[in-house]
């Protein structure tokens, strides 16, 4: 009998080694700053970003960020807070971490009330000055629609200060974002439910999912080569907001502004022959509160000698919140005309600017 438990023991393991279950999306936890808090960095639509509480950066808009071994570090830019409505502030983080920054925006819960009401034990997760990622058991003792409360169980286990930003996890799945703790026991959670409410029309203003912008110096305001070397006109779908941001000035390395709103920027090749393109890319870097840099960027191509439209997609990106982005496609079509379509801003309230572009 021994014998048969410990062979149905072993095929158990063999078949859980197999067949391992599914296990839920884990967001990489980041430290902050050398420590003086935490933050959460995910994958979506091509670029890395970081989530922490606005008051572990306070007035700076840059952070420096460690993950746990094997460790690497980084750093990102803020470009969005929340405060004093939410305790919040998400920036994007340089290139280098991507092979950490894996899990997908999408995949974080959106809701996660059926797993609260199941439990009120959970775990808070946090990068130590070591490196290590340490664990505290924590119980949940209040809750509402966009904070949690809990409360460590450990006789010996405390809530030191740099824990803001640390993540609290029910069975594996990411239920909310420490930000505040009244002593060294209990500390307040922002849910990620409300994290997810309050980013999601920011990051995903489009359902498509774009290819990685390639990194493009952030030093300067150009895109490479001058437009005009590569095109013959250039024209635009809507007028922009006065004659100083003329359509035309795109040709010249000056920048064009529309108002709010959708455009469509059709870029004639010089030559009148189709000729092979392999990218676009473009720079915006308007004065802050003036315009803003546009997100998500639609390419498509027209080979046809005639005048009649027979646009085929090239490819899409979102520019990042600084401003820079390329449109890429590894086939190298042949073009005479290109479209560029704007359809979503980082806001939507403010003109949108293209300060360079370029074709290669």
């Amino acid at each position: 009998m021994s014998a048969l438990r410990n062979s149905v023991r072993l095929l158990l393991a063999l078949f859980a080694l197999a067949f391992p279950l599914a296990s839920p999306a884990w967001a990489e936890s980041v430290a902050v700053n050398q420590g003086e808090g935490q933050g959460l960095i995910f994958s979506h639509r091509g670029h890395c970003y970081l989530i922490l509480p606005q008051h572990v950066h306070g007035r700076s808009r840059a952070v420096t960020i460690a993950t746990a071994s094997p460790a690497l570090t980084g750093d990102a830019r803020i470009f969005r807070s929340f405060a004093p409505g939410m305790d919040l502030s998400i920036g994007l983080v340089s290139a280098g971490l991507g092979n950490r920054c894996a899990e997908r925006w999408q995949d974080l819960p959106a809701r996660t009330d059926a797993l609260l009401d199941q439990s009120d034990e959970a775990v808070l997760t946090f990068i130590a000055a070591s490196g290590l990622a340490e664990n505290r058991a924590m119980r949940i003792v209040s809750r509402d629609l966009d904070l949690l409360t809990a409360s460590v169980t450990g006789a010996r286990d405390q809530i030191f200060k740099g824990t803001s930003g640390a993540v609290l996890r029910m069975k594996g799945v990411i239920i909310g974002m420490a930000v505040t703790s009244a002593d060294t026991s209990e500390a307040s959670f922002i849910r990620i439910d409300a994290i997810r409410e309050k980013l999601d029309r920011l990051l995903d203003s489009e359902a498509a999912t774009p290819a990685p912008t390639p990194e493009i110096a952030a030093d300067n305001g150009t895109c490479g080569p001058a437009l005009s070397s590569r095109v013959a006109g250039i024209t635009c779908s809507r007028e922009p907001v006065s004659a100083d941001y003329a359509c035309s000035n795109l040709l010249h390395g000056r920048p064009v502004r529309f108002s709010p709103g959708p455009v469509e920027l059709i870029v004639e090749l010089a030559g009148g022959a189709p000729v092979p393109v392999g990218a676009l890319r473009l720079a915006s870097r308007p004065a802050e509160g003036e315009a803003i840099a546009p997100k998500t960027i639609r390419a498509s191509f027209d080979f046809a000698p005639t005048l009649r439209d027979r646009w085929l997609p090239f490819g899409q990106v979102d520019v990042t919140p600084f401003g820079d982005g390329a449109v890429v496609n590894g086939s190298r079509p042949r073009a005479r005309r290109l479209k560029l379509s704007i359809t979503s801003t980082w806001d939507d309230a403010l003109p949108t600017q293209i300060d360079c572009l370029s074709i290669e």
